[in-house]
Order: C-alpha cells, then sequence, then structure tokens
C-alpha cells in the first residue's frame, strides 16, 4: 500500500513477508488491532547513535563553533565501554518511536556488530575526519581495516561519511566516490563553512588555524566539485542543505533533521525549495547532541506545524519510503506492499478522527504502540522492560 490509506485493511502475512493487503471485508484477520494506524516501518535516514549519550542538552539555540567543541569532547571522555552502552540506547531509543531502519553515521564504524544483533535494519556509515593529509591517511587505514573485519548482511549494510568540507581533505571526497558504497556528507551546514570554503577566512578558518587543523590546500572550493567527485558513489545523501542553492545543484537524495537545523538558526529548513528543483527528501533526527530524541515522527511533526501546505502523504514517505530507498532498502522496506517485509510501526488512533488519521498523526503527540520487524513483534504497547 503505497497509496491512502484504507479504513480497516487487513494485511496477510506470510514466512515474515506481506502476502496481500486486502480491503475491509475481503478477508478475516486473525489478529485485530483496533483502533490503530498502520504504517510501514518508520526510517530515520540520519543519525549518529554513538552520542546518545551526550548529556541533556536545552532547547535553546546552538552556536555552532562551540558545539563543534563539545561535541568533540564529549567523544574524547568516551571510553569503548561507554560508546558501545551509548549506541545501544540509540538502538533501544529508535525501535521504542517505531523505527525500523537506521542510517547511523558511525565514529570507528562502532555500531555495526551492535546493529547487526539488533532487530533494526541500519546501513552504517564509516565517518571519515581529517583534513589534514596525515590525518586523513590515517582514517583510510582504518575505514580498510573495518570494511575488512565487518562482514555485511541482508539487514546491515556498509557506507561511507566524508563528513563535511571543513573536516576531511578535498581528496577524501573523490576516494570515498571510487568506493562505489554508498555515501553521506554534510553540506552547506552553516553560513561559517560556507564563508570558509568561499574565502578561507571566518570564524570556522580560526577554530582549525588554532587547533593546528588548517590545511588551505586541502579545502574544496566548491559545492558542484564535492558533488562531482562522489558521483561515483551509490546512493549519494546530502545531509541538511541548509545553505545549499538547490536551483544551481543537479537533483539527488537529501535528508533533513528539522529540529536540529531550527536550533542552530542558520535559515529556513530547504524542504519546499529542494522538493521543487526535483530533490527527494528523507527526514533523520541527527544524534542527541543537538535533538531531543531519536524519534523520527517528531521530526515530521515540526515539518508539519511550519509547513502545513507540505502534502501529508509525501510528509509520510520523507520517514517511510524515501529514506528506505536512500539507504538502499526501498526493495524491502518503506510501504505496505506485498512482496516486502512485514515490518510495520503502530499507532493508536481515537474513533471518527477528522480530518484524517496523517492529519492526526502529524498534529498529535501519540507514542508508538507497537513494532513488528520480519512478522515478529518487538513490542506491542509496551517496549520491553517498562
Amino acid at each position: 500500500m503505497e497509496g491512502d490509506p484504507i479504513p480497516w485493511g487487513v494485511v496477510k502475512i506470510q514466512n515474515g513477508r506481506i502476502e496481500a493487503v486486502e480491503t475491509e471485508g475481503a478477508a478475516q484477520a486473525e489478529e485485530n488491532l483496533g483502533q490503530t494506524i498502520l504504517l510501514p516501518g518508520l526510517v530515520n535516514v540520519h543519525t549518529h547513535l554513538d552520542l546518545s549519550d551526550y548529556p541533556a542538552s536545552q532547547n535553546g539555540i546552538i552556536d555552532f563553533i562551540p558545539w563543534l567543541d563539545s561535541v568533540i569532547a564529549h567523544r574524547l571522555s568516551q571510553s569503548p565501554e561507554q560508546k558501545r552502552l551509548a549506541i545501544q540506547k540509540g538502538i533501544e531509543e529508535s525501535l521504542r518511536g517505531g523505527v525500523a531502519l537506521v542510517g547511523d553515521i558511525s565514529s570507528h564504524g562502532d555500531s555495526f556488530p551492535l546493529l547487526q544483533n539488533s532487530p533494526l535494519y541500519s546501513r552504517v556509515y564509516f565517518e571519515l575526519i581529517g583534513l589534514t593529509r596525515s590525518r586523513s591517511e590515517e582514517c583510510w587505514k582504518q575505514f580498510a581495516s573495518w570494511i575488512h573485519s565487518n562482514q555485511g548482511t541482508e539487514k546491515t549494510g556498509h557506507g561511507i561519511s566524508p563528513h563535511a568540507p571543513y573536516s576531511v581533505h578535498k581528496e577524501a571526497f573523490l576516494r570515498a566516490g571510487k568506493t562505489g558504497l554508498p555515501t553521506q556528507v554534510h553540506l552547506g551546514e552553516s553560513l561559517v563553512e560556507m564563508e570558509l570554503l568561499a574565502k578561507q577566512v571566518g570564524l570556522l578558518e580560526k577554530w582549525l588555524a588554532q587547533k593546528g587543523l588548517l590545511d588551505k590546500e586541502a579545502l574544496c572550493d566548491s559545492m558542484s566539485g564535492i558533488l562531482r567527485d562522489l558521483s561515483g558513489s551509490r546512493l549519494l545523501v546530502v545531509v541538511h542543505g541548509t545553505r545549499l542553492d538547490f536551483e544551481l545543484l543537479p537533483s539527488g537524495y537529501l535528508a533533513i533533521c528539522p529540529r536540529t537545523q531550527a536550533r542552530f538558526e542558520q535559515g529556513e529548513l530547504p524542504l519546499l525549495a529542494a522538493c521543487r528543483n526535483g530533490w527527494k527528501v528523507a527526514l533523520g533526527t541527527d544524534g542527541l547532541s543537538s535533538a531531543p530524541d531519536l524519534n523520527v515522527l517528531n521530526e515530521a511533526r515540526l515539518v508539519r506545524k511550519n509547513f502545513p501546505e507540505f502534502p501529508v502523504q509525501d510528509l509520510l514517505r520523507a520517514i517511510t519510503l524515501n529514506g528506505a530507498e536512500q539507504l538502499g532498502f526501498a526493495e524491502k522496506l518503506g510501504s505496505i506492499t506485498p512482496g516486502k517485509t512485514a515490518t510495520f510501526s503502530c499507532f493508536p488512533i481515537p474513533p471518527d478522527t477528522h480530518p484524517g488519521p496523517l492529519e492526526f498523526l502529524f498534529g498529535s503527540s501519540v507514542p508508538c504502540s507497537g513494532l513488528m520487524i520480519d512478522g515478529k513483534w518487538i513490542f506491542q504497547n509496551s517496549f520491553p522492560n517498562e
């Protein structure tokens, strides 16, 4: 089912897959979910699970450079066990919110084995960081070791993420593109980033110089050049894109994190501009260093509040099918379609809801009441241990 909601529909499941989708009365249901909105398992297309133990922050505006300092300090303070526990915490929070598939930007790829042993589907993007050549080469060695040591499965796939133009050597984009792996890259995230690339001056230039990380010869000179270097990637996803001019760039995939971008106050969410220019948009939560939780539905609810003109069906696709496509799992997930896995998120709905179930879902704060992955309930009505 990729069209309009089916009132009192029936989904037939066989061996963990959707066999058929029937209208009310066409088939007898073995399990009645009652007054429930049945959705495809939700997709969080962009997050950082290793930051799930980041100290709870206020909802105020974030200053970009002090925030960078705090994230670096936090990661340096984490022991391997603390990082493992943070990732596990993020996995559990994702499941609790009805998420079945995540795109995780992973420092050193550490989330891979944990996600592989979880019920979640996932794409793990090894995060490349290192603007100077020496740091860049060391990171590439770590990436090569990670790929060699971690075998992908049908549910857990590899990816690569050259972090951003201000944090990786320009050659890393071309090298990442040549791997052919699914790729995510932060682009056009802030004014200070754009100033650095355009003029090689400003607050970010001073910050890099103070830390001994500045190499002006390693900086890229254009967003279009970065996209060109990454063109060999399978499933290239641009993240944030707040300051990008979408009319000047070829269309592609965009992942936006509305609540994070609102906190940075870097400009209007690029949702409408990107869609007008042919970009396919999916939503992510980013990490808990900038987001209040890992509930991707809450990201969609903010979009609904701020952009009521954006169609609710398109908003649903942004947290389901579009995300599954960007992460390379659209053949299995993202819609209630015969042949796909029986993977669903459930949300309670009051009787006789008007104007409709999706309007209610995006306009309310109702939590997830159940999650099924591959035909097996992960939880129903209450999360395990709650």
